[in-house]
């Protein structure tokens, strides 16, 4: 039986090598607690493969899920199963164009262990205030509006700031809230992408305040954030850390999720790992 702070680091690969190998070299060179490493190499067209199968004879991966070059299973799909076949008491959710900070992974468990509110943590962080002003410059800006902070605590010198939206890459939860919530992809909808519903279920707080389940992201005022933090503050909290310990770089990995919905009938092929050779 895994120990509780064993971690499942789960990885979704789909072309883009160069980003995959600068993810996967950050992540080794700044980890320092104890993990397995799942990757999904989601029907590769490049040398993607032939990198991982080289990296899963080197034993730097715990287990390689692949499909064959071409059969792009989506992305949804490629989370759900590397997060089935994952073991450990934690997972991490990554797209593979991911750097980390050192000891990231140490301070990302410690803070769940401090905070058991905690459904979903980023470790990266994106600004939506920022986004929206950027968008509609024309529009009043509140810079009280802390990238849409409801709640900040510190406990035992970690602090968590609980927040009520984020982005759907460079997060971890514990695997009883995978066991309750999942699977990753039960409805799909572009305006938002194929993690929304998932998260929606995990953590209700992320409810869009004042607005129906469908519109664009829209900036909440002030009066709207400490209301809403007071309606969903006894749900799963959806919450970040500082400095964020994940930076990413999206690339063109959204064009992943275009092919989420597909169904091939070529199925995965499992290398290493306890479930399959």
């Amino acid at each position: 039986m895994m120990s509780s702070d064993f971690a499942s680091i789960c990885v979704s690969a789909w072309n883009r090598l160069d980003l995959l190998r600068r993810c996967l070299e950050s992540l080794w060179a700044n980890t320092w607690a104890r993990f397995e490493l799942v990757v999904h190499d989601d029907g590769s067209q490049d040398e993607t493969s032939d990198y991982l199968y080289g990296l899963l004879r080197e034993g730097k991966i715990s287990t390689l899920i692949t499909n064959p070059p071409g059969h792009n299973r989506g992305h949804g799909t490629s989370v759900n199963r590397a997060v089935n076949i994952s073991e450990g008491e934690y997972i991490v959710k990554l797209n593979g164009d991911d750097e980390f900070t050192p000891g990231w992974l140490t301070r990302a468990v410690r803070t769940m262990e401090l905070f058991p509110e905690i459904g979903l943590l980023h470790l990266a962080h994106y600004d939506y205030t920022n986004l929206w002003n950027q968008r509609y410059p024309d529009r009043p800006k509140d810079p009280r509006i802390d990238y849409y902070t409801l709640h900040r605590e510190t406990r035992e010198g970690m602090a968590a700031r609980v927040v009520w939206c984020g982005p759907g890459d460079g997060f971890m939860f514990r695997r009883e809230f995978w066991d309750e919530v999942g699977p990753w992809l039960s409805e799909y909808d572009l305006a938002f992408g194929e993690d929304v519903y998932f998260r929606l279920k995990a953590c209700p707080m992320m409810r869009r305040p004042l607005q129906p389940l469908g519109s664009r992201l829209c900036p909440p005022t002030v009066e709207g954030l400490l209301g809403h933090w007071e309606e969903y503050k006894g749900t799963p909290w959806l919450a970040t850390i500082d400095p964020p310990p994940i930076s990413f770089a999206m690339g063109d990995g959204l064009c992943s999720i275009y092919e989420a919905q597909k169904t091939l009938k070529h199925g995965p092929l499992l290398y290493g790992g306890t479930s399959g050779a």
